[in-house]
């Protein structure tokens, strides 16, 4: 068995349920069918100066009740609102127990066993920031019990857009994350300001995978994770796809009204190709990085990592769904899902799309003339070896080693990366502190020119990027944002540094 629906789950963990409609809901976490906001801290001053406290706490998601690790206790954590030039300073209270580490894990010495899950960490995913000391360092440790500064220099010139941030201590990034820890990062400039942008309502879709076990709380990566194949199912446990912590909220739209939706797909495993009923989106940016008009997409293929920007104008008055369409990563199609309820009624509007939008000054397209080096990336999995737990999840055969650099690159130079899958897996490539250019899928060029930061590599397929590593030297990581890849090796190390 591999999911049980909602009602096997309620049958056999019936108890839990009925006690858990007691516990109380937390404050700040309402439940209602309207989507709802999520709380936002802004900078002031050019400074975002704010604790952030991650703790274990029950949210109810939707007719279940989840025990899980959180931020500030909700499902998802606050949006950060900060802009060009700004320092983003956190002080992060990590509350989670020491006696609650993963029990058989605990202490193990091979980093690529899952372990350590009240661990964590901070990663600005996304952001053109330093990866060294207290800024957007990936390797750091804060212990249960510790408090944390993370501080980020955001530069004058950084692209405005939708980011957001997530916990990244290897090992235990899978089970923090199918608890429901992330949230929004967004830099406010640029595109926010174009007339037709700025009139139309904004929402910010957090999109979840929420993961619930038959004790009522997140699943562990572990032994147990892996049914068959190269595939984590978690037996046992119920799925839940959420957008701002709720299961198929509703959206309400005046016909003919434009609305902006800030949609970060933060799961852990699978891809959602959106689609809306009778609609088309018009995409304004990828990644955060904005396009230099609306492109007219009537479906956007998201993996974990991905953000997309898109004006929805509002059809005629009826009810529509926003869906999460089926589609197969390679180990086997999944189901199609309606993931909102969208109520388009009362007065009509007319509202403009805007004809051109304003790109980033600090990124310009790279020439095939400018590229100074060719490095190749393979994503490969093997099944799991006899005396093993885990399948292999390695890139460029070898399995994470956060003291070995695999990567050394001179600051100032341009590169073109071909980064391949070597298996039927489809994997989404992250790559930390610089944005790429994407110049080919599978030989196919990609039109118009765009930057992203996560791309999605097609199984037995290539990607071709092209990278300006200019301004930022340091050691950090890329890597499959298919997060239990991830926790089990499938990361490498890399090293921008100054030229001898």
């Amino acid at each position: 068995m591999v999911d049980m629906n909602r009602r096997q789950f309620l049958k056999r963990g019936g108890q839990f349920v009925i006690a858990g409609i007691a516990l109380p809901i937390l404050s700040g976490c309402p439940l209602a069918d309207l989507l709802r906001t999520v709380r936002a801290r802004r900078s002031v001053g050019g400074l975002l100066d704010t604790d952030l406290r991650v703790c274990f706490a029950r949210n109810r998601i939707g007719d279940m009740w989840l025990r899980s690790r959180t931020y500030e206790g909700c499902i998802p954590g606050p949006t950060l609102r900060v802009k060009p030039g700004d320092t983003l300073r956190l002080h992060i209270h990590n509350a989670l127990p020491d006696d609650e580490d993963g029990g058989h894990m605990k202490g193990m010495v091979d980093h690529n066993i899952p372990g350590g899950f009240n661990i964590t960490n901070f990663h600005s995913h996304g952001l053109h920031v330093s990866p060294k000391g207290i800024s957007d360092n990936p390797y750091r440790q804060f212990m249960p019990g510790e408090t944390n500064m993370v501080e980020i220099a955001i530069p004058e010139d950084h692209p405005t857009g939708t980011y957001w941030y997530h916990p990244h201590h290897h090992g235990s990034v899978t089970v923090q994350m199918l608890g429901g820890m992330g949230g929004a990062l967004i830099i406010e400039g640029g595109a926010d300001e174009v007339p037709e942008v700025a009139e139309a309502k904004e929402h910010v879709l957090i999109l979840q995978e929420i993961r619930i076990d038959e004790n009522g709380e997140t699943p562990l990566l572990d032994e147990h994770a892996f049914h068959e194949g190269e595939h984590a199912s978690f037996p046992g446990s119920v799925l839940q796809h959420t957008i701002n912590g709720q299961v198929n909220p509703t959206i309400i739209m005046h016909p003919g009204e434009v609305q902006r939706w800030r949609i970060v797909q933060a799961g852990v495993d699978q891809f959602t190709p959106l689609g809306l009923d009778d609609h088309v989106f018009h995409q304004i940016a990828m990644d955060g990085i904005s396009f230099k008009k609306p492109e007219e997409m009537e479906m956007i293929l998201l993996a974990p990592g991905n953000r997309a920007d898109v004006l929805v104008k509002a059809g005629a008055e009826g009810t529509y769904y926003l869906r999460m369409h089926a589609h197969d990563q390679g180990h086997g199609e999944m189901e199609e899902e309606i993931l909102a309820t969208i109520k388009v009624q009362g007065s009509a509007m007319d509202m403009p799309l805007p004809a051109g939008l304003p790109t980033p000054s600090s990124l310009e397209f790279i020439e095939d003339d400018e590229v100074e080096n060719i490095r190749a990336i393979s994503f490969s999995v093997e099944s799991v070896p006899p005396g093993e737990m885990f399948p292999v999840f390695a890139i460029n055969g070898q399995l994470f080693d956060p003291e070995r650099i695999d990567e050394t690159i001179p600051l100032g130079a341009v590169e073109e990366w071909i980064v391949t899958s070597a298996t039927s897996h489809e994997h989404p490539f992250h790559l930390h502190t610089f944005p790429f250019q994407v110049t080919q899928i599978s030989g196919n060029p990609v039109k118009p020119k765009r930057w992203q930061d996560t791309v999605i590599v097609p199984g037995f397929g290539i990607v071709r990027i092209r990278i300006r590593f200019n301004d930022i030297v340091g050691k950090s990581v890329f890597h499959c944002h298919i997060l239990t890849h991830e926790d089990l090796g499938m990361m490498a190390n890399f090293k921008v540094v100054e030229k001898l």
